[in-house]
């Protein structure tokens, strides 16, 4: 589905001449710059809030387990695709293939730019050790962040797993060689 400077290049759900846009990989630049400016403008808005008398933002451990829950979703879809790419389970969509791509990106996407809100707040956490429940939340950012890790990664593996190996033959169709 997807791979080095190639994209999508065969199969019904590309359109009616079989020609697709191109799908690249995420680059890990770009989930490093979303993790920065989200937890740039998280622990911003958080000094922010605190000098104006607020308390932290309580941040509830069962987000973790929802997190982890998605990426464990992710990596089963992921994997039946790479069995689907690797020719060990036939019979798989190619649309539905793409769209488990998409859900890897958005979730590579939207991990990194949460990883970078937990661990701001655990930052700003940290740094307020008089804030009433502050080792608990501390905690609670912890466990989130780290779940926002485990989650990108899985995401960038299942980017990965979708990966369509390259076209050596023009006579080359969908699932073999041409007779």
């Amino acid at each position: 589905v997807v791979g080095p400077g190639r994209g999508l290049t065969r199969g019904p759900a590309l359109g009616h001449d079989g020609v697709g846009g191109v799908i690249k990989r995420t680059r890990w630049q770009t989930l490093v710059a979303v993790a920065v400016a989200a937890g740039s403008l998280t622990y911003v808005a958080s000094q922010w809030w605190l000098g104006r008398g607020g308390n932290p933002l309580p941040i509830s451990p069962v987000i973790a387990l929802v997190l982890l829950g998605l990426a464990g979703v992710l990596f089963s879809f992921g994997r039946s695709v790479r069995r689907f790419v690797l020719g060990t389970q036939p019979g798989l969509d190619p649309l539905r293939a793409v769209r488990v791509l998409v859900l890897a990106k958005a979730s590579a996407l939207a991990g990194s730019a949460q990883l970078g809100f937990y661990v701001a707040q655990l930052i700003v956490v940290a740094e307020t050790t008089d804030s009433p429940g502050g080792r608990a939340l501390a905690w609670s950012n912890g466990f989130a962040a780290g779940a926002c890790a485990v989650l990108v990664g899985v995401a960038l593996l299942v980017e990965w797993y979708c990966r369509v190996p390259p076209v050596d033959s023009p006579d080359e169709v969908e699932g073999g060689m041409a007779a």
